[in-house]
């Protein structure tokens, strides 16, 4: 009974001891927000690329629409197939990753362009593993603008007199 009382005398002891320890907090602090904090920074990372990627897609996908409308004479497969080279043009290689590209005739009149692609994260996978999908579109109308009249003026006074024959010409 009296070695069982000294065990038990030692342990209550050596649990007050390590209760009261603090050595070691820093390291333990630091093991458990690494992971947090990386996280963190891959989600920064990975929601830039993003946006610079988004912003790329978004200029292509404005030239797509734009050519989309301007061959409104031709039939619909041949509308999709000028936008999507427009598209592939202006995106490069990351035009091979498209999961979906579609050309919309509006009602109203004009072409809309839907466009999503998945991105691969980098360093947020530690936070979740899924890909993050992004996605845009434009829209373009013949008539959404009053028309445009340009005028060409020739100055024949003073100086440019002398080459009014070279204007002309």
């Amino acid at each position: 009974n009296e070695a069982e009382m000294l065990t038990c005398t030692e342990l209550s002891s050596s649990s007050a001891t390590f209760a009261r320890a603090r050595g070691g907090n820093v390291a333990m602090m630091w093991a458990l927000m690494g992971a947090v904090l990386v996280g963190l920074i891959g989600i920064t990372v990975d929601f830039t690329r993003a946006q610079m990627l988004r912003t790329q897609m978004q200029n292509a996908v404005d030239g797509a629409a734009l050519v989309a409308e301007r061959s409104s004479n031709l039939s619909i497969e041949q509308r999709t197939a000028a936008a999507r080279a427009f598209f592939d043009a202006e995106m490069g290689d990351m035009s091979a990753n498209i999961t979906s590209f579609q050309v919309i005739e509006r009602d109203d009149g004009g072409h809309e362009v839907d466009v999503s692609m998945p991105m691969p994260v980098s360093l947020a996978r530690i936070v979740n593993d899924d890909d993050w999908n992004l996605h845009v579109d434009a829209v373009a109308q013949m008539a959404a603008s009053p028309p445009i009249e340009v005028a060409l003026v020739l100055d024949n006074t003073g100086s440019m007199s002398a080459d009014m024959p070279v204007l002309r010409g």
